[in-house]
C-alpha cells in the first residue's frame, strides 16, 4: 500500500474539519449565520467551510471572533492531529490568586463545620450559636463567590501541551 502524498492528507484533513465543525454547530447550538456574523464573513462561506467536498475551511485568524464552544472544539481537533491536548482552563493572574482562594474556601468551609459541630454538641441550637453559625456560612460562601466571579471575569482557553501552557 503507498502512502498518502501530503495533498491528499490535506484533502482529508480538510473534509474531516468540514464534518468536525458542522458537529460541533449543532451541538453548540451556533447556527451558520450566527458563525458567520461573529467572523465577518457570509454564510455562504461558513456553509462551504461545512462541506465535506469543497476545499474551504475557516483560517486560524477566524478562531477567536468564532463563538468559544465552537473555536474550542476545533482548537482540539487541530492539537489531537498532533498528539496534543487542550484544556478549556480559566486561569487567574497566577497560581498565587488560585492558592489563596483555595485557602480561604478551605478555611471559611472548616470555620462552617467547627460552628455547625459546637452548635449540635448539646442537640440545641441556640441564639447565639445560630448566630455564629449565620455568619460563618456568609463568610464560606462569600469566599466560593469570589472563586466564581474570578473564574467567570478572568476565563480564557489556554492550549498546553506536555503540560506547558
Amino acid at each position: 500500500m503507498s502512502e498518502r502524498t501530503p495533498a491528499e492528507l490535506r484533502s482529508a484533513a480538510r473534509a474531516t474539519l468540514a464534518r468536525v465543525l458542522s458537529r460541533v454547530l449543532v451541538a453548540v447550538g451556533v447556527s451558520q449565520l450566527d458563525l458567520a456574523e461573529a467572523c465577518g464573513t457570509k454564510a455562504q462561506k461558513v456553509q462551504l467551510w461545512c462541506d465535506a467536498k469543497r476545499p474551504e475551511t475557516p483560517y486560524v485568524a477566524d478562531l477567536p471572533q468564532m463563538q468559544r464552544g465552537v473555536a474550542m472544539e476545533l482548537l482540539r481537533w487541530a492539537a489531537e492531529q498532533h498528539g496534543a491536548l487542550v484544556v478549556d482552563q480559566l486561569e487567574a493572574s497566577s497560581a498565587a490568586d488560585h492558592m489563596g482562594h483555595l485557602h480561604r474556601v478551605l478555611k471559611e468551609g472548616a470555620d462552617v463545620s467547627i460552628a455547625y459541630s459546637a452548635a449540635l454538641s448539646d442537640g440545641v441550637v441556640d441564639p447565639v450559636e445560630r448566630e455564629r453559625l449565620i455568619s460563618e456560612l456568609r463568610e464560606s460562601i462569600r469566599a466560593q463567590r469570589a472563586v466564581l466571579e474570578m473564574l467567570e471575569r478572568d476565563g480564557r482557553p489556554r492550549v498546553l501541551r506536555g503540560g506547558v501552557a
